[in-house]
């Protein structure tokens, strides 16, 4: 499938068990009709993203999202599709970095190096191990799509002037969850917005509260940083 593939964002039902069917709906509660990818992508449409996941195979998406390096189980439902389970920020952003790194993984570290007092190295994660998880041209095209969402859909609010930003906006049901997850070629950064107890919030989209201290973060973590294309950086 390319981001040209054409998607019908059509009313769905899907039958979950013998007494019950879900009906996905999207977040403006209105249908598109058919609707390319790239455009489904830029504009949050959820019945296209449940579709596709029918589409490639639950579990080849699971075995992907494992590759990427989550760690949560994640269960065989067609809901995994709208982010169905409960991830942390770290591990959205380590996923997510490795659209703009080319498709490769490196493993996370909180710490780059260590160095004694005689000055020795005890540790050095500079170059940490990598791993070819996505093609170079799978990670490209996503890339560009994704920079369409900043650029033209929901993740408008966290352009930064001067600089290629690419990103994905998420909103769970009743507003529990928002998330903006978003890169430059540089960095690769994950805000979450919701309450401890799960509680609702009032009408908070992942386009708006996350997508905006993503940006305020950004624009202070870019400063000095040079306005280069992605696929420059490793």
């Amino acid at each position: 499938y390319s981001p040209e593939t054409i998607i019908n964002d059509a009313p769905l039902k899907i039958q979950v068990s013998p007494t019950e069917v879900w009906e996905p709906k999207n977040s403006d509660h209105h249908f598109a009709g058919p609707i390319s990818m790239k455009m489904a992508l830029q504009q949050s449409r959820n019945i296209v993203a449940v579709k596709l996941l029918q589409m490639v195979g639950v579990d080849r998406v699971i075995d992907l999202a494992y590759r990427m390096g989550i760690t949560e189980k994640l269960y065989p439902n067609p809901s995994l599709a709208l982010g169905a389970v409960e991830l942390s920020p770290i591990e959205m952003a380590s996923a997510y970095t490795i659209i703009p790194n080319g498709g490769l993984k490196n493993e996370v570290t909180t710490v780059k190096t260590i160095i004694d007092a005689e000055g020795h190295t005890i540790e050095d994660h500079t170059f940490p191990k990598q791993e070819e998880i996505l093609s170079e041209v799978t990670a490209s095209i996503m890339t560009e799509m994704m920079i369409n969402v900043v650029e033209n859909g929901t993740g408008g609010v966290a352009r930064l002037p001067g600089y290629k930003v690419a990103g994905k906006t998420g909103t769970t049901d009743d507003y529990r969850d928002a998330w903006f997850v978003g890169f430059t070629p540089q960095y690769t950064c994950a805000v979450w917005v919701g309450n401890d107890n799960n509680q609702r919030m009032v009408n908070s989209f992942g386009g708006n509260l996350p997508a905006r201290i993503w940006n305020r973060f950004m624009t202070e973590a870019m400063k000095g940083q040079s306005a280069i294309p992605f696929g420059l950086v490793q």
